[in-house]
């Protein structure tokens, strides 16, 4: 699999004299025997020392800070670091510990093990890992909307929709793979809704291009949530039956008629301003978000917003569906480990909320814990 993003593109990597020449696309469910220009030829840093340090071959040890590594076999590397551990714990108690992965790293098999070590060995919760800056508060917008705070849908659905709202995502820079699948759904039909201050790629081939301000992200989503609350456009019997919390979001969007923020976002700029801004179209539109657009200093508020005016179609005939780029190749299934912080270290195996008594003790119980891991008094994670 290609390492450098989440879209999950297989791919073949070519070896002479035990060393990555080129690479060739397989025939992967997402990129279908085609590669980007980083999965085709973003090879040669790993065999350039001027790059990247020479892969270690056997484990080395600093003995003395300042001294020099000493190279150890695997017994002594394990052992040395078995008591290290047992004497910060013994002298400074488990919250003095913390351990942190990758979602680049070798697998969600390895952030499972790491996490499950630290909780029921070391009986600490001080758990981190990359994606807690770039998707926790993602993760917290999309659990209290959904349940779940990963994507609803396959990258495979997306040229099988008749609509797109692309938000905040440039699909042709970060995922060119992923890109081709807006353009096969393009062919057949789909029309395709871009809302972004720039000119992107996909806003050339766009039915609409909501040429949004900067920093305006939450006033057009409460913008779209007014039309339809307003005009009662959404299903009022799918609404009463899965969701909560009508009126505080009718409250909530009741200053963002679209005559009113049409100068703060300048969405609809030359053009019918209501219509053509904030009707749904005729089909239900996956939304198709960026870490970009996600990433705001008010993005859990933004995810929150977002899946609510998702949640609340009417005329639409079919089902919707979010989908955020992906990022890179691990962040979702070792966010579903619990493998990040605040807020993820709320969170247990599976996304679900550590605070849950039931939930607690049942996953207490498999990895033979208490179920009552320490952590340190300066982490915000919540213990």
């Amino acid at each position: 699999m290609c390492p450098y993003c989440g879209a999950g593109c297989k791919l073949k990597l070519v070896v002479d004299n035990n060393k990555i020449i080129r690479a060739e696309a397989a025939d992967g469910v997402t990129n279908q025997n085609q590669l980007c220009l980083k999965g085709y030829y973003g090879w040669d840093f790993l065999n350039d020392t001027q790059l990247l340090t020479p892969r270690l071959k056997q484990p080395m040890i600093r003995y003395q800070k300042g001294g020099a590594f000493t190279p150890v076999s695997w017994q002594e590397a394990i052992r040395y670091t078995a008591s290290k551990l047992r004497e910060i714990k013994e002298k400074h108690g488990p919250r003095a510990i913390m351990t942190t992965g990758s979602s680049r790293g070798t697998g969600n098999e390895t952030n499972y093990v790491m996490q499950k070590f630290a909780r029921a060995v070391l009986n600490t919760n001080n758990v981190d890992c990359c994606a807690r800056v770039c998707h926790g508060p993602s993760v917290a917008g999309l659990q209290q909307a959904l349940g779940n705070g990963a994507m609803s849908n396959s990258i495979s659905d997306i040229e099988n929709s008749k609509c797109l709202l692309v938000f905040g995502y440039n699909c042709a820079d970060s995922h060119p793979i992923v890109a081709r699948r807006v353009i096969k759904a393009r062919d057949n039909g789909a029309k395709i809704i871009v809302c972004d201050p720039r000119r992107i790629e996909t806003a050339r081939i766009a039915d609409r291009h909501l040429q949004l301000n900067n920093g305006s992200n939450m006033a057009l989503v409460n913008a779209f949530g007014y039309v339809l609350l307003e005009e009662e456009l959404y299903n009022k019997t799918y609404v009463e039956r899965y969701t909560e919390g009508l009126d505080a979001y009718r409250e909530a969007v009741k200053d963002y008629a679209p005559e009113a923020v049409e100068g703060l976002s300048g969405s609809a700029r030359g053009k019918s301003g209501r219509r053509c801004a904030c009707s749904p179209p005729p089909h239900p539109p996956p939304l198709c978000g960026a870490w970009g657009s996600l990433s705001l200093a008010r993005r859990w508020t933004w995810c929150a917003a977002w899946q609510a005016w998702r949640c609340s179609p009417a005329t639409w005939d079919g089902p919707t569906s979010a989908w955020a780029g992906p990022r890179a190749k691990q962040r979702t299934g070792r966010l579903r480990y619990g493998r990040a912080a605040e807020p993820v270290s709320r969170l247990s195996g599976g996304h679900r909320p550590r605070r849950a008594g039931e939930i607690r003790r049942r996953l207490g119980h498999r990895p033979g814990a208490d179920g009552r891991p320490g952590r340190h008094p300066h982490h915000r994670g919540a213990a």
